[in-house]
C-alpha cells in the first residue's frame, strides 16, 4: 500500500537526499561563493511550484538572485497605495546597487494560474469597481495588469498577426509579434505578452533608469513551455519569443551581446 506523505515529510525527505547526495558538492560552493559573491543576474520569476528556475538554469550557488511573485510581476508602484510593501524593489536594489548585477531576466510559463485569473477577469478593468471586497491575490493582480490587458486586446484586435511596440527605455521602442502561427493558447499569449510588460515597468525604479538608459544594466524576458520543457528567449532582433535548442543558440547569443 502506498501512503501518501504530509507536506513537511516530502519537505524533510528531500532534506535527507539532499544530505546524501548534493551536500558535500554544494558545500563547495558555497564556500567559494562566501569568498568571492559575484551574482551575474535577477531573475523575476512566478511562484506557480512547477517553476524551479535554479534547476532550469542549472545555476551555482551565488550566480542568479531570484525573486518570485503570482505571475512574475515587476510592480509599477507608482500606480500602487503609497503604503504597498515593495519587495521586488529592495530586491533590485541589493542585486544592482550593492551586488553591481548587469542582467535583468523576467521568466514568464505556460498555465500561469496568476496570469490565467488576470486573462479570465480581463474585462472587469472597463467595468465600475465592485462594491465588495476582492480576494488579495485578484485585486493585486488586477491592479498590477492593466498594461498587459491593454497590450493583450491590441494584438487580439490584430488576430496576433502585427507587431506591437514595447519600451524599457523612454523613448528607445522595440517592436515584438507575439505567437503569430498561433501554436498556443489565448491565456499563455497573454503571459508571454506579461513578460514584456514587466521589462517597461523597471524604467519606473529611479535606481534601475540611468543604467537601463546608459546599457549598464539590460533586461531581457523568457518563457518556459511548461508542457514540454522548451524555454522561449525573447529576441529583440527577431522581435519575437525564439525557441532555445541547438539550432538557435548561437543566433540568440550573438543578438543578446549586440543589443
Amino acid at each position: 500500500m502506498i501512503v501518501k506523505c504530509s507536506a513537511m515529510q516530502t519537505i524533510l525527505n528531500g532534506f535527507l537526499r539532499y544530505r546524501a547526495n548534493l551536500r558535500g558538492e554544494l558545500l563547495e560552493k558555497f564556500q567559494v561563493a562566501s569568498v568571492n559573491l559575484n551574482p551575474q543576474a535577477v531573475m523575476v520569476t512566478c511562484v506557480d511550484s512547477r517553476i524551479l528556475a535554479s534547476r532550469i538554469t542549472q545555476a551555482n550557488p551565488g550566480e542568479i538572485l531570484i525573486t518570485r511573485n503570482p505571475g512574475s510581476l515587476v510592480p509599477n508602484y507608482n500606480v500602487l497605495p503609497e503604503n504597498t510593501s515593495r519587495p521586488e524593489e529592495a530586491t533590485f536594489e541589493l542585486a544592482c546597487l550593492h551586488d553591481n548585477v548587469d542582467t535583468i531576466v523576467v521568466a514568464g510559463h505556460a498555465d500561469c494560474k496568476a496570469m490565467n485569473l488576470v486573462h479570465e477577469n480581463r474585462d472587469e478593468l472597463f467595468k465600475s469597481p465592485k462594491s465588495e471586497k476582492e480576494s488579495l491575490l485578484k485585486s493585486w493582480l488586477m491592479a498590477n495588469s492593466a498594461p498587459t490587458i491593454k497590450k493583450y486586446l491590441e494584438f487580439e484586435k490584430n488576430s496576433f498577426k502585427k507587431s506591437s511596440a514595447f519600451s524599457i527605455v523612454d523613448g528607445r521602442k522595440f517592436e515584438a509579434f507575439i505567437d503569430p502561427e498561433n501554436e498556443y493558447a489565448p491565456n499563455d499569449k497573454f503571459s508571454m505578452i506579461n513578460t514584456l510588460v514587466q521589462l517597461e515597468n523597471l524604467k519606473q525604479y529611479s535606481f534601475l533608469k540611468e543604467p537601463l538608459e546608459t546599457n549598464k544594466l539590460r533586461a531581457y524576458a523568457l518563457w518556459l513551455d511548461i508542457y514540454n520543457g522548451d524555454i522561449l528567449v525573447f529576441s529583440f532582433q527577431e522581435k519575437r519569443f525564439v525557441k532555445l535548442n541547438d539550432n538557435s543558440y548561437e543566433r540568440l547569443v550573438s543578438g543578446i551581446n549586440a543589443a
